[in-house]
């Protein structure tokens, strides 16, 4: 999608804003952020970060760049494989969902014990061996 005038002064919002808005939202889910929190730290309201995420409104490079700060992510972060396109509408909602369950499970993670922590990663280990857990023993 091209940015088109729209007559009013207006510019659409393209592709390359929807990929950055999935992607700040996918950082705030991971962050177990409310979209409240992450608008005080933006300096922005709420609903500017949900015009964001949605790719109703576009980041300025400015608001970008303390994204990435907060986030601890480099800048190329929100643009990693956006030349290859943007994800199809089944993609992104697949890919909210799994951020959602994603963020879910990692808020839950966080709170629990050291000791539950390693269960559940052994737990985890034993159900779904990977070749890093097979080099590492």
């Amino acid at each position: 999608m091209e940015t088109t005038d729209l007559g009013s002064g207006k510019r659409q919002t393209t592709d390359v804003d929807q990929v950055i808005g999935a992607r700040l939202r996918s950082l705030r889910l991971q962050a177990g952020w409310s979209q409240q929190e992450l608008a005080v730290k933006l300096n922005v309201s709420f609903q500017q970060v949900q015009k964001y995420e949605r790719a109703m409104n576009r980041l300025s490079a400015a608001t970008l760049s303390k994204a990435a700060t907060i986030f601890d992510v480099p800048m190329e972060f929100f643009f990693d494989d956006v030349a290859a396109g943007a994800p199809s509408q089944g993609e992104a909602v697949d890919q909210t969902v799994d951020n959602r369950l994603e963020a879910r499970l990692l808020t839950r993670y966080r709170r629990a014990s050291p000791k539950l922590r390693a269960s559940l990663l052994g737990l985890l280990q034993a159900a779904i061996p990977l070749q890093d857990d097979i080099e590492e023993n």
